[in-house]
């Protein structure tokens, strides 16, 4: 886990998580979903699932996702589709659909942080400036549950409203 004792916040006051963001936590610190990088989901050879923090977020709102090989099928069938989760009709597979960051309370599809972070360990940048940051560095990536744990320690740089 993180020593977030020296990180500091951008607000004191008390958030309350709403029920979408208190269900992304919990799975983010469940230890079930596999973590990948660079979308919000990849399916390997097997159909295995590996999920962005992010990703994992679209899994809990519950988002249908569209794989690479259901959009090569619509396209031999003359439909049009993309690869990712979908919220009413926006398909992403980098970051959120844009709806689906507001319905959860995020400040931005990518999960930017209104202030950047510092943090006590070694990591690929001196600061972090989202989630997806957070998620994809090539070299000693936060965990989720470390994802999670710095949510906590300040929302208020991550979420705009309780959702």
């Amino acid at each position: 886990m993180l020593d977030l004792t020296n990180v500091s916040k951008v607000s004191s006051e008390p958030f309350e998580f709403g029920p979408i963001q208190t269900k992304w936590l919990e799975a983010l610190e469940s230890g079930k979903y596999e973590q990948g990088q660079g979308r919000l989901c990849l399916l390997d050879q097997r159909g295995n699932k590996e999920y962005c923090c992010l990703g994992v977020l679209c899994e809990v709102m519950g988002l249908p996702y569209t794989s690479p090989d259901e959009v090569e099928s619509a396209r031999a069938e003359g439909l049009q589709r993309q690869a990712g989760f979908t919220y009413e009709g926006e398909a992403s597979n980098g970051y959120l659909p844009f709806g689906a960051a507001g319905a959860a309370g995020m400040i931005s599809p990518r999960g930017d942080f209104k202030t950047p972070v510092k943090l006590p360990r070694e990591v690929d940048a001196p600061q972090l400036y989202s989630l997806a940051h957070c998620n994809d560095m090539p070299n000693n990536p936060l965990s989720f549950a470390e994802i999670a744990q710095l949510i906590r320690h300040d929302p208020h740089n991550v979420f705009a409203v309780a959702a």
